[in-house]
């Protein structure tokens, strides 16, 4: 295993993208962000002629960013997620989608023009592969390479940890100690509606459990000292935001009141920035409108006890 480290423009910071050889194939986990200074990094520290696989660990820029390149460039059998591949598909539907939400969440016509600069957040920005295999379809293939995966969503609702051997390429799922924003997106299960992020993200919880004796590779920082303390450590900062949250979200603001009141001036300055705090408030507004689904996650893998109070507190005062 080789772990390489590209450099990304975003505030998240480098990102490490992972090449395996498994039974005489050489496999890439993830491309970097769609920059000539990644780009760059690839061709000097990777002989993409002979790679033979690309996999894909969830759409985000800093992730699958040169799939397009890597598909121009390599023989590599590419293979993504199935709610990757309808992100691409609905791309239009899911930009119709973004206008509506942040319409319903109070943000004026102007505050949406601004934000429009943001809603291509899909493949279609920075160049999906032509051709691709769908990862729930391709078992033969990851028999042959000895690889399984879990489906763990939560920071997006396509999220992979794919399992290799004694390790799990985590990607963004679980980082050291940062609080990554579960990003508000259209429900590519149902095609319609709001992605739950906060229900999918206790759903995960127990699968992360399941595999806590693996080494994790994680897409930012360096590694997993416990995936007990770092669901702790998430949920400890939930619950800390939440309380801060609480006394707005009670008030009779819109959404789009309460970002403007938080970051008085982050929309001229960076809508990207209204639309990551944007997200997080509904997945904190989700966690406080149903506490218990997280309490009896936590249950569930035996590591509810140093949050459990807490957590029964602000359900209080929420409702």
């Amino acid at each position: 295993m080789k772990k390489h480290t590209v450099p990304t423009p975003y505030p998240v910071g480098p990102v490490h993208i992972y090449e395996f050889e498994l039974n005489g194939n050489t496999v890439l986990f993830d491309t970097g962000p769609p920059t000539a200074d990644a780009r760059r990094y690839i061709e000097e520290n990777i002989n993409i002629k002979k790679l033979d696989y690309l996999f894909i660990t969830h759409f985000h820029p800093d992730h699958y960013g040169l799939i397009r390149f890597i598909e121009e460039n390599s023989k590599a059998i590419i293979t993504v997620s199935k709610y990757d591949a309808l992100l691409y598909e609905h791309r239009e539907q899911r930009i119709k989608f973004l206008e509506e939400c942040f319409q319903s969440l109070g943000f004026t016509e102007e505050a949406i023009e601004r934000m429009q600069a943001i809603f291509p957040v899909s493949p279609k920005e920075h160049s999906f592969a032509n051709h691709y295999r769908i990862l729930e379809d391709s078992s033969e293939i990851l028999l042959s390479l000895g690889i399984e995966y879990l489906s763990c969503p939560g920071h997006s609702q396509s999220d992979i940890i794919y399992l290799i051997d004694h390790y799990a390429v985590s990607a963004d799922v679980v980082l050291r100690e940062i609080f990554q924003t579960p990003l508000l997106d259209f429900n590519l299960h149902t095609l319609e509606g709001r992605f739950c992020n906060y229900r999918a993200y206790c759903e995960t919880i127990p699968k992360l459990k399941s595999i806590e004796t693996r080494t994790f590779l994680p897409g930012h920082r360096d590694y997993i000292n416990s995936i007990d303390d770092q669901i702790l450590f998430y949920v400890g900062k939930m619950i800390q935001r939440a309380e801060l949250l609480l006394p707005h979200l009670k008030s009779d603001m819109t959404i789009f009141e309460v970002v403007l009141l938080l970051f008085p001036n982050a929309l001229s300055v960076n809508p990207f920035f209204i639309y990551i705090k944007t997200s997080e408030i509904l997945f904190l507004k989700d966690f406080l409108s149903n506490p218990g689904l997280l309490v009896k996650a936590l249950q569930n893998v035996g590591i509810h006890a140093n949050v459990h109070s807490k957590i029964e507190k602000l359900e209080v005062s929420f409702s």
